[in-house]
């Protein structure tokens, strides 16, 4: 592991949580009212994200349930993923 994935890692279970995705134990960081901006930055709604280590995430599928603590998600489209983390919209139910 390199020192940027090992930074990412480090910097990202200081905030996890225990969560599972469909059935399989991982971490996750939720951040709910996240605003959605537009061309003009203008915000035009908000959402809510789930980060979640690439190494966790990867047999994570859109309409996959995420479950953290008494919490539970539905999988949305992938925002981002820059190669450590991977950053989903999800939807709670």
């Amino acid at each position: 592991m390199n020192l940027d994935a090992q930074t990412s890692t480090i910097a990202f279970r200081a905030f996890s949580a225990p969560c599972s995705i469909a059935g399989t134990a991982a971490e996750c960081v939720i951040d709910r009212n996240v605003e959605v901006y537009d061309e003009n930055g203008q915000v035009i709604g908000k959402t809510t994200t789930a980060d979640l280590l690439k190494a966790d995430a990867g047999a994570a599928e859109y309409g996959d349930t995420l479950i953290v603590g008494d919490d539970t998600f539905t999988f949305g489209r992938k925002l981002a993923d820059d190669g450590f983390i991977q950053r989903y919209e999800v939807h709670e139910q």
